[in-house]
């Protein structure tokens, strides 16, 4: 029997109005609480962009601006955007690959910028 990989965590950096939220998750239901406009729909939309950008970037980005700057948290272009997905990866999965850990894997998205810089959940405006 193949069983899934499983999401066990989501790191976001300067994505849309998110400056930083790190996401464990160690259940089946994950619940996001915050004020209005704190980014709740943002974390959803980390998904969505991902999901639509591997087919189609430009398309993707349209849907969410006409720059890849209007990802960025504060629209400042010296902001490095990180989307981090880690997953619990399991064995049956592995076959005999000795590249990953056997417990968790990770991968990580950065957008592309026009100058690049160097546990209950909580979103952030950044103020």
């Amino acid at each position: 029997m193949t069983t899934n990989l499983q999401l066990t965590a989501i790191d976001i950096q300067n994505y849309k109005s998110i400056r930083k939220a790190d996401i464990p998750f160690g259940q089946q239901l994950a619940v996001f609480i915050g004020k209005n406009n704190s980014g709740k729909s943002n974390i959803l939309d980390v998904f969505d962009f991902i999901h639509e950008a591997i087919s189609d970037y430009a398309a993707a980005l349209r849907k969410r601006g006409e720059r890849i700057v209007d990802l960025l948290w504060a629209a400042d272009p010296r902001n490095l955007c990180i989307l981090r997905f880690s997953f619990s990866v399991p064995t049956d999965l592995l076959g005999d690959s000795p590249r990953l850990d056997k417990n968790e894997t990770s991968t990580e998205h950065r957008l592309p910028t026009a100058t690049p810089t160097s546990r209950a959940v909580e979103v952030s405006d950044g103020s």
